[in-house]
C-alpha cells in the first residue's frame, strides 16, 4: 500500500475540524463507494469523541445530478463542517456549484479522492476556499520533479498519479532484485526497499503499510494549496 488508508486520513480530518476550525458539528455525505463509505464512516466514528456532534449522514449516488434533496437537509441543519466524502473531481464540483446557489455558507472540508484539476475546472469559483485531505508529497524533491516533467505528456497529475508512478517502480525494483515474478520472492524484496519516490520516502513495513502524512489543502485561486500540517498544528508558510 503505497498511499495511506482510511484510518490515518479520516485522523487528520478530524483534528483539523477541531483544532482549526473549532467545530462543534459536522455533517456528513458519500456516495456509498467501499473508499468513500469507509471513510466516512470512519469520521463519524471518531467525531464524538472530539467533541464534535455528527448532525446527520447521508448517502448518494455517484453519477447524481441533483444534491438539493440532500443540501437541503444540511442547509437547515447549520453544521460548522460539512464533510464531503465522494469518489471523484465530477462528483464534487457538481456539489460545490449547488452548495454556492443554495446559499450554504458552512467551511466545507473533503477528501484526496477529488484531488483533480478538474475540479476547479467544472465548479471555477464555487470550489474556492473548499478544504480536503491528502497525503503530504514535497513537490520541490528532484524525484517528484523528474515524474511531473515526464507525466506532462498525459497533462496534469491526478490524486493518485504519484502514487501510481512509485508503487509501479517498488514493484519493478523488486523483480529486478528477485530475479523474477515469484510472488513471495517479489514480496520479500519490496520490504527491504527503501528510495526517494516521487510521492514520498517508500519503505513497506510487514503488512505492506507505508503510511502518509496527511495534510490540509485548500484551494485558492483555483489551485490546490497546502494549508494546515496535523503532524505539528502549523499552518504552511507560518
Amino acid at each position: 500500500r503505497t498511499c495511506g488508508r482510511d484510518d490515518d486520513q479520516s485522523k487528520a480530518a478530524v483534528k483539523f475540524m477541531t483544532d482549526q476550525l473549532k467545530a462543534k458539528a459536522v455533517y456528513i455525505v458519500d456516495d456509498k463507494t467501499t473508499y468513500s463509505q469507509g471513510l466516512a464512516d470512519s469520521v463519524e466514528k471518531l467525531a464524538p469523541g472530539a467533541g464534535i456532534k455528527v448532525l446527520g449522514h447521508e448517502h448518494v449516488n455517484q453519477g447524481d445530478k441533483d444534491y438539493s434533496a440532500v443540501l437541503t437537509k444540511v442547509k437547515a441543519a447549520k453544521p460548522d463542517v460539512f464533510y464531503v466524502s465522494l469518489q471523484n473531481s465530477a462528483s464534487a464540483a457538481p456539489m460545490l456549484i449547488q452548495v454556492a446557489r443554495m446559499g450554504i455558507k458552512t467551511k466545507i472540508l473533503a477528501q484526496d479522492a477529488v484531488y483533480h484539476p478538474q475540479l476547479m475546472e467544472l465548479a471555477k469559483k464555487d470550489a474556492e476556499g473548499v478544504f480536503l485531505t491528502f497525503g503530504y508529497t514535497d513537490k520541490e524533491t528532484p524525484a517528484y520533479k523528474k515524474f511531473a516533467e515526464t507525466y506532462k505528456k498525459f497533462g496534469e497529475p491526478g490524486a493518485y498519479s504519484a502514487y501510481a508512478y512509485d508503487s509501479a517502480v517498488a514493484y519493478l525494483k523488486a523483480v529486478k532484485a528477485a530475479g523474477g515474478t515469484d510472488p513471495e520472492k517479489v514480496n520479500a524484496e519490496m520490504k527491504k526497499l527503501s528510495f526517494a519516490g516521487a510521492s514520498k520516502q517508500i519503505k513497506y513495513v510487514e503488512n505492506g503499510d507505508s503510511g502518509s502524512n496527511y495534510v490540509i489543502q485548500v484551494v485558492k485561486d483555483g489551485m490546490f494549496a497546502n494549508f494546515w500540517n496535523p503532524a505539528d498544528g502549523k499552518l504552511f508558510g507560518k
